[in-house]
């Protein structure tokens, strides 16, 4: 019940950003509108942040993304430019959950089978990603991530990010 809530809140918070222009801009103000409200996990499962994603027709303009207390707001933008779409990813990329598990699914060994997608990140809070476990019939498991159009393993937990790639290997 006080998740559903939390979620509402995030929602009108949201909408008043939006509806505002800020920091999304006219655009988004005059043309977007909001996606479901995400619930971001850690690798625990306790709940991280909330991701409430802008959608122009079928695009992810951006989101904005709250603390799991609804504080310390951020914007994320997919748009290279504020006046134009250009650059911003088909949503199902970013949202559909069977378009994001058979993403991982093309890192999949033979005969591993694929989980429902989770949204949480990899090693560290910035780095959102959905959280595809990929699992064999003898009890071998393996997390994979996606994030839009990218695909990768996992990283473990304590190991460093990769400056070189942006830590995202694969």
């Amino acid at each position: 019940m006080q998740r559903e809530r939390d979620a509402e809140r995030a929602s009108a918070a949201a909408a008043r950003l939006l509806a505002a222009g800020r920091p999304a801009g006219d655009l988004l103000r005059d043309q977007g509108r909001l996606g479901e409200v995400l619930a971001v996990r850690d690798p625990d499962g306790t709940l991280r942040a909330w991701l409430v994603p802008v959608l122009v027709d079928d695009l992810m303009a951006g989101y904005f993304r709250a603390e799991a207390d609804l504080s310390d707001w951020r914007w994320s933008s997919f748009q290279r430019r504020p006046d134009t779409l250009t650059g911003c990813p088909p949503a199902a990329l970013w949202l559909d959950r069977e378009t994001i598990r058979q993403r991982a699914l093309s890192l999949a060994r033979p005969g591993e089978i694929a989980t429902e997608p989770r949204l949480g990140y990899d090693r560290v809070p910035d780095r959102l990603a959905w959280i595809v476990r990929l699992a064999t019939a003898a009890g071998e498991v393996r997390d994979i991530c996606v994030a839009g159009a990218a695909v990768w393993p996992a990283g473990p937990a304590d190991a460093p990010l990769d400056s070189t790639d942006g830590g995202r290997r694969g």
